[in-house]
Order: C-alpha cells, then sequence, then structure tokens
C-alpha cells in the first residue's frame, strides 16, 4: 500500500517465483525500519521495531492470554 506495487500480483501462482526472487534477498529488519514511519503515518499502524527476542517475549506473552486452558 506504500508503493506502486500491484498487490493483485501474488494470486497468480506463476508471478510467486519471481516475486520471491525480488524480495529473497531483502531483510525483514532493514525493510520494516525503511518503512515504520511511513506504515505510521499514511496507514495509522503503530510499529514497534523488535529484535529478535523482544520479539520472542511479546509472543510468549500475548499467546498466553488466549490459550489459556
Amino acid at each position: 500500500m506504500l508503493t506502486d506495487w500491484d498487490y493483485r500480483e501474488v494470486q497468480w501462482f506463476d508471478a510467486l517465483e519471481q516475486i520471491w526472487q525480488e524480495v529473497n534477498f531483502l531483510d525483514a529488519d532493514s525493510v520494516v525500519r525503511d518503512h515504520e514511519d511511513a506504515l505510521t503515518t499514511q496507514l495509522d499502524l503503530p510499529m514497534t521495531g523488535m529484535d529478535a527476542s523482544h520479539s520472542r517475549f511479546f509472543k510468549h506473552h500475548y499467546l498466553s492470554n488466549w490459550l489459556k486452558v
């Protein structure tokens, strides 16, 4: 939503291989950092950058609220 990329391309399985080759080299952390401000301001999505340990901590405690038996 932040670029002119046509998101509908992913519905064509033949295009998925090419899309994967184009984005496979990208570092997800750097992509999020590069787009964090735009996601926050243009889409009103609050973003919080987390390293692997912070992410693991969040997922553990977030899921624990939903997985109570």
